[in-house]
């Protein structure tokens, strides 16, 4: 493949994406500007038309089924009631995913230079959650206060972003020797315990989950299960942990309300469970092809009105975005198509880092966690609307699928340079 792009805009690219990584946990405002910036560095210096022509070559199922999410994304405005709101939620998805077109097409130093520097500022958004725990700094946002301390990311994304970061710190250590091994583990130490001590349910799952996935994928290719028996141990004393500790009160009321909803008393059940309920009502309203990319606000407002019986287990009777699901979520909008193609996105995902063995591989294994982690809080949130989830994740994805190419010598320097 030729090389068709200018080394000042590769600098300049470099530079949007680096401060970009920078400004990603305090600023959405400021990572989507310099990933836009990013965007059209690319798009002028025909990088990103490079880093497509990679895509399709050597990752075509999974650009294939990326590609006919966005077609459904954009063709499901036809039959939206709110074709406004159907725009801002394509603003909210096509950057996530087109952000790892062109990262994965940047020099591997690039690469590595730019993790580094996404570390480093979710190090130092670490510490100003400890400022903020301890009431150094007074700072509230939605989900995030001095008793749930998550900073700007919310407790609701907390636990995808540092659970995808401490998992690959404890490979990336295990991967060493010395103190570099012992300082990785530390940082995952600490951003697992933020996660913990904060109030995030749905962090806590994602967060256990992934572990699992990493210290199985660890023992089974090292042949050491009691490692694996180990590591286990000390997850299950986390969630006793969690069960007694910080995340008590949240925990039994969390099973209280899956009790409540099980016996049929919706008013007594957390506030999801009757979104999935009101969710499920409208989706029985058109189930082959849905209401549409913008028509959700829409279809619960008329629910609303029409159920008035319903309108305790919809929130307060206004109008609302998302159903906390991102299957439900894509059901609802697309049908049964929209949340089949959702849930294979993620499989395929995590099916492509998934093959090989991590330890001769360790792109992979960034590929593979990322595709976790949003699988699992697609349970409880919409994750592919959430810019600190579905951008940590896409981060990370276009790194591992770039570092691969460049391992696997089926991208060269010079296409890259």
């Amino acid at each position: 493949m030729k090389y068709l792009g200018y080394s000042g805009c590769d600098r300049a690219l470099s530079l949007c994406l680096y401060l970009g990584a920078l400004s990603f946990p305090f600023s959405v405002a400021a990572a989507n500007l310099f990933f836009a910036g990013a965007i059209m560095v690319a798009l002028f210096s025909r990088k990103l038309w490079q880093g497509f022509q990679m895509m399709w070559q050597h990752y075509t199922t999974l650009s294939v089924i990326a590609l006919l999410y966005f077609i459904l994304m954009v063709i499901g405005l036809a039959w939206s009631q709110d074709v406004e709101y159907g725009l801002r939620v394509l603003s909210y998805q096509w950057i996530w995913l087109i952000v790892p077109v062109f990262l994965a097409v940047m020099t591997y130093e690039r690469q590595c230079a730019f993790l580094s520097l996404l570390s480093l500022s979710l190090m130092l958004h670490l510490c100003f959650c400890i400022a903020q725990m301890q009431g150094w700094i007074h700072f509230e946002t939605g989900g995030s206060n001095q008793q749930d301390a998550t900073g700007f990311i919310g407790h609701i994304a907390f636990g995808v972003v540092y659970g995808i970061w401490a998992s690959l710190l404890i490979f990336w250590g295990y991967r060493q020797q010395g103190w570099y091994r012992w300082v990785s583990w530390l940082f995952a130490v600490w951003a697992v315990a933020m996660v913990f001590a904060a109030q995030g349910r749905s962090a806590y799952l994602v967060v256990i989950i992934v572990l699992v996935v990493m210290f199985y994928r660890i023992a089974m290719e090292q042949q050491k299960k009691k490692h694996l028996m180990v590591a286990l141990l000390i997850l299950v004393s986390i969630c006793i942990g969690i069960v007694l500790g910080p995340g008590k009160n949240r925990v039994v009321a969390t099973w209280d309300g899956v009790v409540a909803a099980w016996e049929g008393h919706l008013a007594d059940a957390q506030p999801r469970w009757r979104l999935w309920v009101g969710s499920f009502e409208i989706m029985k309203t058109a189930p082959w092809y849905g209401v549409g990319t913008g028509g959700y606000p829409h279809a619960v407002a008329i629910l609303q009105q029409a159920r008035p019986d319903l309108e305790p287990h919809l929130g307060t009777g206004s109008v609302l975005a998302h159903p906390h699901n991102t299957y439900i979520q894509n059901l609802v909008r697309w049908g049964v198509t929209g949340s089949i193609l959702s849930l294979l996105f993620f499989i395929v995902w995590i099916r492509t880092g998934w093959v090989d063995v991590w330890q001769q591989h360790p792109s992979h294994s960034m590929i593979a966690i990322s595709g976790v982690a949003m699988l699992v809080h697609g349970l409880s949130a919409p994750a592919m609307e959430e810019h600190f989830p579905a951008m940590m994740a896409a981060m990370i994805l276009g790194v591992g699928l770039g570092m691969h190419a460049f391992r696997s010598g089926e991208l060269s320097v010079k296409q890259a340079n």
